[in-house]
């Protein structure tokens, strides 16, 4: 009882900083559990509101990960989760299979590692398809120096002007860049996501949809909705009037629309301005 007295004696504001205080945690051995996270996956969805049981239970399935059976997937809370694989084979699998969605819902997925950061896992990696580089300056060098500014590279392709990238989903995603070569010449090329679904059509970012950007005031959400919701209705009536001998050849209405729309407020134009910024590429040999 008089423990419990002492306790109220003390001053608050002197008790929250012994609260703030560490507690200190003594050396231990954890050698068998950092094995045990070896084959693992952790991963973290950025969006409110998807639910991480149903998406621990879908990814394994066939037709998927055709992984069933073969992977449990554990919820961490706050949108964070990982898998437990097997077998190395398995996991390098799904790694190929990257960037990872839920009912189109991007999420993140790493391979586990030791670290305390609060934002871990924050990565996606995408195929990137680039476009607009002349086909005497389809060399190495200017891939190269196109994909370092994009991201972290993990692969290319030259052949057909692809690359894979591991982008920091903190950082709008590059649709346009300007490269500039050795010898003054300059080209607009645009970046093509491979199964790059939702995200945001005014700041590029994949953490939020457009109704939900900070740069827009409510107005201007509103009115974006409205213009991409005439464009999709037009694209649907000129489809249904527009004669198809095969139906298999229609393509979605969604494809004709726009993937963004010039519309937003200053801070807006601001912002893609600033991503326009030159690359400068060396003048290597075709």
């Amino acid at each position: 009882m008089s423990n419990h007295r002492d306790d109220l004696s003390v001053p608050r504001d002197r008790r929250s900083l012994q609260e703030d205080e560490p507690i200190r945690i003594p050396r231990f051995d954890n050698s068998a559990l950092l094995a045990r996270f070896r084959l693992t996956l952790i991963g973290r969805t950025f969006h409110q509101g998807r639910s991480t049981e149903a998406l621990l239970a879908f990814m394994p399935r066939a037709g998927i990960w055709d992984l069933d059976g073969r992977v449990q997937g554990h919820d961490l809370g706050n949108g964070r989760f990982f898998f437990d694989f097997e077998t190395e084979e398995d996991l390098h699998k799904v790694l190929k299979r990257r960037p990872c969605h839920f009912n189109c819902w991007t999420f993140s997925l790493e391979r586990w590692e030791s670290n305390i950061r609060d934002d871990f896992s924050s990565t996606v990696t995408f195929w990137i398809t680039i476009r607009g580089v002349p086909l005497h300056y389809w060399v190495d060098e200017a891939f190269r120096k196109i994909r370092e500014a994009l991201g972290h590279v993990e692969e290319v392709d030259v052949k057909d002007r692809r690359v894979n990238v591991t982008v920091d989903d903190s950082r709008s995603l590059f649709m346009e860049r300007r490269d500039q070569f050795d010898n003054g010449d300059e080209v607009s090329v645009t970046l093509q996501y491979e199964r790059l679904y939702r995200y945001c059509f005014t700041c590029n970012m994949i953490l939020h949809e457009e109704r939900n950007c900070p740069l827009l005031s409510d107005r201007e959400r509103q009115d974006n909705m409205a213009h991409r919701s005439a464009l999709i209705s037009a694209g649907n009536e000129r489809l249904r009037e527009e004669p198809i001998s095969d139906p298999h050849q229609r393509e979605s209405p969604a494809r004709d629309v726009p993937e963004r729309l010039t519309l937003g407020g200053n801070d807006r134009r601001e912002h893609l301005s600033a991503k326009r910024t030159a690359i400068s590429l060396p003048l290597g040999k075709a």
